[in-house]
């Protein structure tokens, strides 16, 4: 993950911060395991529910809830799931992230620590 990004994300979402970042790590996880040199256009993903990450999604996928492809299932799980061409690729934080470390300790953990530390990857279908 570039500073450019996440600089020209914090711009349109307002602020940086943990969940914007989680967004756009989810995403370039999704990007490197479906090995997409472009998004896909039959890209869907599906979250929990809104909050910041969502900027973090749209800002690298293009999908938003206003055009159908980002959708929520609100079960409180901090897993993602990317769809595209009848695959199904989830990336779940394992853990819960730790408040008390302080926004930039969590943002730098999320954006730059070892993915398969910080996240299970699975393909469902």
């Amino acid at each position: 993950m570039t500073e450019e990004i996440l600089k020209a994300a914090a711009k349109e979402h307002g602020h940086e911060c943990p969940g914007l970042a989680l967004g756009l790590r989810v995403s370039e996880i999704a990007s490197e395991v479906f090995g997409w040199e472009k998004v896909p256009e039959d890209l869907t993903v599906t979250a929990d529910r809104p909050a910041c990450y969502v900027d973090g999604i749209r800002f690298m996928t293009g999908c938003s809830p206003a055009d159908g492809r980002l959708t929520f299932r609100n079960d409180g799980k901090w897993a993602f799931v990317f769809s595209s061409g009848g695959r199904k690729v989830s990336v779940e934080l394992k853990n819960r992230p730790n408040f008390a470390a302080g926004r930039e300790a969590m943002m730098e953990s999320v954006l730059y620590g070892d993915r398969d530390e910080l996240f299970n990857i699975s393909d469902l279908v």
